[in-house]
């Protein structure tokens, strides 16, 4: 393995399923965190752990939320800015965390490669970071999340008061053509792939969607919700 020489261990403990988990410090409050890659970002929380975190800086998104037994739930889900994430000695500021009431676990999650070369040693119950990466981040969004069914791409998720919800974009709009590109030109994966890169990389988008019979044109930039005015 390379960098060795720059790399921390960290004692985690494994449940019965050999779930790991370890402590991380977060606004300077230390709390339980399950490692699952399951998770497509940094850290979700519980909603214990998000209330007593007593943040100032929260958005709100509307519609799916976490995927559980029965499929999608509908729910709120929020978003908190966080001053200070401490994983052993490495400190990662300015990251966002995920919480909503059906969370169970707070969840360190894939993103963490962003910043770590991430090895577990299950034999002797420690997790490797070995850091590759700048340890500040900034959080920006057009402010809508996309999802799939069997036939279309949709608005899936809507965060209140900002660009995307501001220019009239709602809820379950179809998606059928983004930056003059038709999306039926791709099959249906790719056509996900394809926008989600776009929302990755892009700082302006146009939109065309379809809204029951009615098609309709969207001009949206990105932003940072969280940056001081």
């Amino acid at each position: 393995m390379p960098n060795l020489e720059n790399s921390e261990k960290i004692k985690i403990e494994l449940d019965k399923t050999l779930n790991p988990f370890l402590k991380i410090n977060i606004n300077g409050k230390q709390e339980k965190f399950m490692l699952d890659f399951g998770h497509g970002g940094l850290l979700s929380l519980t909603e214990q752990t998000a209330l007593s975190l007593k943040s100032n800086n929260i958005l709100t998104i509307e519609g799916e939320g976490n995927i559980g037994a029965n499929g999608v739930v509908q729910e709120k889900t929020y978003v908190t800015l966080l001053e200070t994430i401490k994983i052993g000695k490495s400190e990662l500021k300015n990251e966002v965390a995920y919480y909503s009431k059906s969370n169970n676990y707070n969840l360190l999650g894939s993103e963490l490669t962003k910043y770590f070369i991430v090895t577990l040693n299950f034999k002797d119950k420690e997790l490797i970071l070995t850091p590759f990466a700048d340890s500040e981040s900034s959080f920006e969004t057009f402010g809508f999340s996309i999802n799939l069914d069997s036939n279309k791409i949709y608005v899936s998720k809507l965060f209140n008061g900002l660009n995307a919800q501001k220019s009239g974009l709602m809820l379950n709009d179809e998606i059928i053509n983004v930056n003059e590109k038709q999306l039926s030109e791709f099959s249906l994966c790719e056509r996900y792939f394809h926008l989600n890169n776009i929302l990755k990389t892009e700082k302006e988008i146009v939109l065309q969607v379809k809204r029951g019979g009615e098609q309709k044109e969207f001009r949206i930039a990105r932003q940072n919700p969280f940056r001081k005015k």
